[in-house]
């Protein structure tokens, strides 16, 4: 949201100095040209800015630095998502295969992830303490930046298939699409994902 303030002052500052050039080509026409190379000139000085804001804003942004931490995990294989259906926070340890010492910390299906407060947040939390380090966002800062992102939808009840003991329950899932997960090098062969 931060970037978007950044865009729209940008915007209006263009549009103020195509109001100036215009004024000045009526006004003074002599100097409209000078005029208008100083007004390009800001534009792109105001766009390469705000392309260098952005990347700091995103660098802090909750669901970026959330996301940044589950791919390391999933490239040392650390952490995994399961299969959506059978979804249960109960167990963080994917049953299928009992040899992995991955922790499963959120599900997909069809290039869509599926995260909630109790098993991907809280296994974050989990992690950073036992680093030492603190969690300086809360999982309502992830939320409302996946509603206002537009990565995906928000977060919404979700009827869960029945899990190992026979019972049901209604998990609050932010969805996301899965690729968000995937580090940019990540060999399209070699899926982070059981």
């Amino acid at each position: 949201s931060m970037h978007r303030r950044i865009l729209a002052s940008d915007a209006t500052l263009c549009a103020v100095g195509d109001v100036l050039v215009r004024f000045m080509r009526n006004v003074f026409p002599e100097h409209a040209d000078i005029v208008r190379r100083w007004v390009v000139q800001s534009v792109g000085l105001l766009v390469a800015e705000a392309k260098i804001q952005a990347a700091e804003v995103e660098a802090l942004s909750p669901l970026m630095q959330l996301t940044e931490f589950i791919r390391e995990e999933f490239a040392q294989q650390r952490a995994l998502f399961g299969h959506a259906k059978g979804i249960s926070e109960k167990n963080r340890n994917y049953p299928n295969n009992p040899t992995t010492r991955a922790d499963r910390i959120g599900w997909h299906e069809a290039g869509t992830a599926y995260i909630s407060k109790g098993t991907t947040f809280g296994w974050y939390e989990e992690k950073m303490r036992r680093r030492g380090d603190v969690v300086a966002f809360s999982w309502r800062a992830v939320v409302q930046e996946i509603r206002n992102g537009g990565y995906g939808t928000p977060p919404i009840p979700r009827d869960v298939v029945l899990d190992a003991e026979g019972s049901t329950a209604r998990l609050r899932l932010a969805t996301l699409p899965l690729k968000m997960f995937r580090s940019p090098k990540t060999d399209k062969k070699k899926r982070r994902t059981q």
